[in-house]
């Protein structure tokens, strides 16, 4: 075949040549272009695909005829050169026309010529993001545009097929800072990998930490002023964890945007102390009533009368208040918290309540019988808050909240049964029932909802004490009622108890973050105390937050 290639290139050149007195010029150059298309496919079987490229186009050179193009065309498409494989093929069948070659070659070139410009360009966009998750990866979007503003979406890593021409390409992600690459040439059949750097949007955060010597960490490695001091962070998801010496470490969720500054206000709680002394008090005072009270309800060791002598009564209560604390000692240790000590007492204690009220509400009910379902109360309550005391791990606030619902629950029942000048002792039960209920249930609910401090509960309690006294002797002063009832001061004192309850817990909604308060003013000392101005903040997910704005500045 070879040899066939070469009598052709001599013909050809043969029919090129010039005038006779040129001849000997012409013999020359032939054998010379021969000799280079002879080693162009020496080092095409070798393999040498360049080299044999280059003495094929010292041939053409020398003789012009077009079959060193296809085969120059061929040794590009070996080398996976396919673009200028094409531009090749295409020269070659430019200057093959009129017969200049065999047209088996035409019609192989342009097959090639149809194959190649089919062929498209593989294009891979990787994205090097910062701190890269699946998440980020899987919601980036590389945006390929066309000269003529067609669209073509991809992913990251993923292989694109494109027509050669020229492309602009841009790549998005949540919360990452816009990269693209304006001009992108793209060649039939080339893969094209690029990577595109991505960083993260930055967002303004400030944490104010009570002590404001906490140690406050995003991220487990960033760490962040916790006097309210700016601080950039990439926006999106990060873990805020702040500690400090001798308090409960607080670790959370921050979301940061770019567009806003987020403020955090973390009051750390302090260690809880132990509960087991607590407990062990309560125990004594309710075993100082406890057996003594099952005794009579027994009657055991009772007179003619069916009562407890006084030396019997008090060397019983003695007995009580000491096996109570005894076996406060030996139930429990010195881990138990005081929000557990505390959940425990409301069993017992407003257990015995219900069995009071239960008992008062049956009409007819004996003395030992009252007293019998006071113990059986008490016992079931102390039984539930045992059983539930681990799963429920109360605070020592939370706790308190739940005492203070039964409490104002129960004295409202009584306030509400003397409102209506009732005298019947089965409605004062009814009452003092259904009021230590509900407040049973909304010291639950209200304990369930946000995490309350001693202090705060006690704010809450004082404000409701304050202003039920207040409104009781203002009831009692204004009563005119010759015949000597005493309704008009349980109404005024129910009203007020209800006034003292909404209104201490309004004004201590931000009881448990003073220190934002105090940070805050310090950073920016233009703030002013207002008047109590109620708002409601608005989440993204449409839940409602009900405030009570205390200060006014600009910050």
């Amino acid at each position: 075949m070879r040899p066939c290639r070469t009598r052709i290139l001599i013909i050809s050149c043969l029919l090129l040549a010039g005038a006779p007195g040129r001849a000997q010029t012409r013999d020359h150059t032939v054998e010379e272009a021969s000799r280079h298309f002879e080693a162009g496919d020496k080092l095409q079987d070798e393999g040498n695909y360049a080299a044999a490229a280059r003495e094929y186009e010292r041939a053409y050179q020398l003789a012009p005829h077009p079959r060193p193009l296809f085969n120059i065309a061929k040794l590009h498409e070996l080398q996976g050169q396919r673009a200028d494989a094409l531009e090749w093929y295409r020269r070659y069948l430019r200057e093959s026309r009129d017969g200049k070659d065999d047209e088996a070659y035409r019609k192989r070139a342009a097959m090639r010529v149809r194959f190649l410009e089919s062929t498209p360009a593989r294009l891979k966009v990787a994205c090097d993001l910062e701190e890269p998750t699946q998440f980020d990866l899987d919601s980036a979007r590389v945006i390929i545009t066309t000269d003529d503003g067609q669209v073509k979406e991809a992913r990251c890593d993923e292989v694109t097929d494109l027509r050669a021409g020229h492309y602009r390409v841009t790549v998005r992600a949540p919360n990452y800072e816009t990269s693209r690459i304006e001009d992108l040439p793209a060649k039939i059949g080339e893969p094209y990998t690029y990577v595109f750097p991505l960083r993260r949007k930055k967002g303004q955060v400030r944490v104010f930490a009570d002590p404001d010597d906490a140690l406050v960490l995003a991220d487990g490695n960033i760490r962040i002023d916790p006097a309210g001091v700016p601080s950039a962070l990439p926006a999106g998801i990060h873990t805020l964890r702040v500690e400090a010496p001798g308090r409960v470490t607080d670790e959370r969720s921050l979301e940061v945007r770019s567009d806003r500054e987020t403020r955090v206000n973390v009051p750390l709680r302090r260690k809880p102390r132990s509960g087991q002394n607590d407990l062990a008090v309560f125990n004594a005072f309710y075993g100082g009533f406890v057996v003594p009270a099952a005794v009579r309800a027994l009657c055991i060791g009772c007179g003619a009368n069916k009562t407890l002598e006084p030396e019997t009564g008090l060397a019983l209560a003695v007995g009580g208040a000491g096996l109570g604390a005894f076996t406060s000692f030996f139930l429990t240790d010195d881990k138990m918290t005081t929000g557990t000590a505390y959940f425990i007492m409301a069993g017992p204690l407003w257990g015995s309540f219900e069995g009071f009220g239960i008992a008062e509400a049956a009409a007819g009910t004996s003395r030992e019988a009252t007293l019998a379902w006071t113990l059986g109360g008490g016992l079931v309550g102390a039984s539930i808050a045992v059983v539930a005391a681990k799963p429920v791990d109360s605070t020592i606030g939370d706790a308190l909240l739940l005492h203070t619902g039964a409490f104002w629950g129960t004295l409202s029942g009584f306030m509400l049964w003397g409102s209506i000048e009732a005298r019947q002792e089965t409605d004062l039960g009814r009452f003092i029932l259904a009021g230590l209920n509900v407040g049973l249930v909304g010291g639950l609910a209200f304990s369930g909802e946000t995490e309350y401090s001693w202090s705060h509960v006690a704010m809450i309690n004082l404000g409701t004490a304050a202003s039920t006294a207040v409104f009781l002797g203002l009831g009692a002063a204004s009563e005119t009622d010759s015949a000597g009832t005493q309704t008009r001061r349980w109404r005024f004192a129910l009203g007020g108890m209800a006034i003292g309850l909404v209104a201490s817990g309004l004004l201590t909604r931000n009881w448990d973050e003073p220190r934002y308060f105090k940070t805050l003013a310090r950073a920016t000392p233009n703030l002013a105390l207002l008047p109590p101005l109620p708002r409601v903040e608005v989440a993204s997910d449409g839940s409602r937050r009900y405030l009570l704005d205390l200060l006014s500045g600009s910050w």
